[in-house]
């Protein structure tokens, strides 16, 4: 297992602590670094603590080697899972998606100021970065985007949850960029909180995947809607009558679609009062920033400030807790990893994105369209109104 610590200011400190389930910790390591530095760890398994006096970018991955196929978001300068600007090392070569959350202009830079690469994109669409692996960069947008690492020598076999365009883990709206190994069985998991009907698209031409409507029942007895994926990578996009959030996953090569062969982890960062629903066939983890009553499938825990919970024997875990709160969700590690998310930053919830005013890919605008829709209805309603006044 290693940790992998990009600087993101100058003369930034930072000490790493093993920690215990009271929230003791015990010293591991201290170090320094300047902006765009990195260092690299490789540590035991076991449960960790990342101190520092400025904000750093941080990513731990499960294998034997630092840089190598993870599946996950990088963080933004400012904390965030989606944001306007990234600092970060790339842990493959072209491995990283800019998924577009608004219609942005996308500029990639190196240590030196540089420009690698530019691009414009369009609400809901992607594009692949050209970055070399253990290498750090910074890319700088004028709209909202999250940086996901995607790619690598065993794409798909991985977890990742799907993020709105607020920042958060359920809504309305999600997307996120699946990947999917053609070789493998994939998996989207949707998970209600309120009935309604819910669609799969496609997400830079709006093409249907597939539809499910969740009932009162539904919600009352704890079901989920599974989905299997046969289908090449690309942005994925969830629209929603109701909250719902959702989670990509993959596992084996034998593509015979077995949910206990779902493969890889991902890290949720939980706000205070809010409920969440997860899927982990190995456990999940639910670190505890602060002194905390969480409540896992309607029973009632504690836990000290700077503590964690680990939670075996179920696959379906209802979250909630009166703090805010990270939650580890662990499936059969094959190699994956995760960015880690400040304590200080765990449900940040961002402004609503602006619409796109460019034209989708294979398809029109949703908001033309409805424009179109509403000025043939009242066309249509002249007509009729004159046929009328013709009799």
């Amino acid at each position: 297992m290693y940790i992998i610590i990009t600087g993101l200011h100058e003369s930034t400190h930072y000490t790493l602590y093993n920690i215990t389930e009271m929230g003791l910790k015990t010293k591991f390591l201290t170090g320094a670094l300047n902006k765009y530095d990195v260092v690299y760890y490789n540590l035991s398994e076991g449960f960790y603590l990342l101190e520092t006096d400025k904000r750093v970018s941080a990513v731990v991955r499960i294998g034997d080697k630092p840089f190598y196929d993870t599946y996950t978001y990088h963080i933004s300068v400012d904390g965030t899972v989606l944001g306007n600007e990234f600092i970060f090392t790339s842990l493959q070569t072209a491995s990283i998606v800019v998924l577009a959350y608004e219609d942005s202009k996308v500029e990639l830079y190196d240590t030196s100021g540089r420009i690698i690469q530019k691009m414009d994109l369009v609400q809901n669409s992607s594009a692949l970065l050209k970055t070399l692996s253990g290498k750090t960069y910074r890319v700088v947008s004028s709209g909202r985007i999250a940086l996901i690492e995607a790619f690598g020598k065993t794409p798909g076999q991985k977890t990742l949850r799907f993020i709105t365009p607020e920042n958060c883990l359920k809504g309305k709206w999600l997307m996120t960029y699946y990947v999917p190994n053609p070789a493998v069985e994939g998996f989207i998991i949707v998970f209600p909180y309120s009935p309604g009907k819910v669609k799969i698209l496609y997400g830079s031409t709006n093409k249907l995947v597939a539809e499910h409507v969740f009932s009162k029942e539904d919600i009352e007895k704890n079901r989920y809607w599974i989905v299997k994926t046969r289908f090449k990578s690309r942005p994925l996009k969830i629209i929603s009558e109701g909250n719902v959030s959702a989670i990509a996953m993959s596992g084996s090569q034998w593509r015979d679609f077995v949910l206990e062969n779902v493969r890889g982890l991902d890290l949720l960062d939980l706000p205070a009062n809010e409920e969440i629903k997860v899927f982990a066939l190995t456990k999940i983890v639910i670190f505890t920033p602060y002194e905390s009553e969480v409540t896992v499938n309607n029973i009632r825990f504690e836990s000290g400030r700077g503590g964690y919970l680990v939670f075996t024997g179920e696959r379906i875990y209802s979250i909630k807790a009166n703090k805010p709160i990270l939650v580890e969700i662990i499936n059969n590690i094959h190699t994956d990893g995760f960015s880690l998310i400040s304590q200080k930053d765990i449900g940040v919830r961002l402004s609503p994105v602006k619409r796109s005013t460019a034209k989708m890919q294979g398809g029109i605008n949703p908001l033309i369209i409805g424009i179109i829709i509403v000025i043939l209805v009242i066309v249509l309603a002249l007509l009729i109104y004159k046929l009328k006044a013709k009799k």
